[in-house]
């Protein structure tokens, strides 16, 4: 079985032959070879511009949107600073209103009558707990 496969295996190889610079055709009476006129289009001798994502990752640790810019996706910058402040915005502001509902909590659990909150008779006690 393995002397069956390794055969068919070099005759593959041996038959396949598609890396040639030249083509054959065939007439009745003679054959004629002719050059390849598909010329290559890249320079392989030219230094190719690779990108490293290795590089990219560093520099966006170091500044947001730097390794966009070293990958010369100049759009997302924008899109990633707007959403970074718009996230900065409703967390700053959630904070706030969360503090000024706690207090109203802490003045109507002190007992004490002078302190009054601004959501008097709009919350409950157990509104403002929540």
């Amino acid at each position: 079985m393995r002397l069956r496969l390794l055969v068919v295996l070099f005759f593959t190889v041996y038959c396949v032959n598609a890396q040639q610079d030249t083509m054959i055709f065939k007439t009745r009476t003679s054959v004629i070879v002719q050059a390849d006129s598909i010329k290559p289009t890249v320079d392989l001798s030219q230094k190719v511009n690779k990108h490293s994502p290795h590089k990219a990752t560093i520099y966006s640790a170091i500044l947001p949107g730097l390794g966009q810019a070293y990958n010369k996706k100049y759009w997302k910058i924008p899109v990633i600073y707007g959403l970074t402040g718009v996230l900065t915005y409703f967390a700053i502001d959630n904070n706030k209103e969360y503090v000024v509902y706690k207090d109203a909590y802490k003045w109507r659990l002190d007992d004490n009558s002078a302190t009054v909150d601004k959501f008097e008779g709009i919350y409950s006690d157990e509104d403002l707990r929540i």
